[in-house]
C-alpha cells in the first residue's frame, strides 16, 4: 500500500509522503498515531519499534529494487481492507459517509469501496434529473435543477 504513490510518480520514496503508514513506521508520532505497533510487533515478530522500522524499511527497498511496481488498487481505491468484521465494522463506523460502499471480497481479504460503476458516465433513465431541460443560467453560469 505504501508504494502505490511511487508509481504514481508522486514522489519517488515513501518517506517522502507524509500520509502513508512508512511515513509514520519511521517517524513514529507521539500523539494521533493510527498504527497499531503492539499488533504489528506480533504480526511481525520483531521485539520493538527499531525492528518494525527496519523490516518495513527492507520490505520497501526489496519492492523498490524489483523494478516491479504496479498500483494495487484493493489498498488505492478502498476505505478499509482487512477481516469482513473489520471491513463491515468499518463501513458501520462511517455510517452515513460510507452510503452505497459495499464490502467486497473473499478469502479473508475484504474492502470498504464503491462499486466500479460508480464512476461510469450512465446517465440512463434513472438520471433523468441531469436533463437539458432542468437546466437555467443564474448569472451567466449553468445551474442543474434536480426533481
Amino acid at each position: 500500500m505504501d508504494l502505490n504513490i511511487v508509481p504514481a510518480g508522486v514522489v519517488s520514496y515513501p518517506e517522502e509522503w507524509p500520509f502513508c503508514g512508512y511515513h509514520e513506521i519511521q517517524n513514529s508520532r507521539q500523539r494521533y498515531g493510527i498504527i497499531d505497533y503492539k499488533r504489528l510487533l506480533t504480526l511481525l515478530q520483531v521485539r520493538d519499534l527499531q525492528g518494525i522500522q527496519e523490516t518495513c524499511k527492507h520490505s520497501i527497498e526489496e519492492s523498490l529494487g524489483s523494478k516491479n511496481q504496479v498500483r494495487e488498487t484493493k489498498w488505492a481505491e478502498s476505505i478499509g481492507v482487512g477481516s469482513k468484521r473489520f471491513a463491515e465494522a468499518t463501513k458501520d463506523r462511517l455510517g452515513i459517509k460510507a452510503k452505497g460502499r459495499l464490502v467486497l471480497g473473499e478469502d479473508g481479504s475484504y474492502e470498504v469501496r464503491e462499486p466500479a460503476a460508480a464512476y461510469g458516465l450512465d446517465f440512463n433513465p434513472k438520471n433523468g434529473s441531469l436533463r437539458l431541460d432542468n437546466t437555467y443560467f443564474w448569472n451567466g453560469y449553468p445551474e442543474i435543477l434536480i426533481r
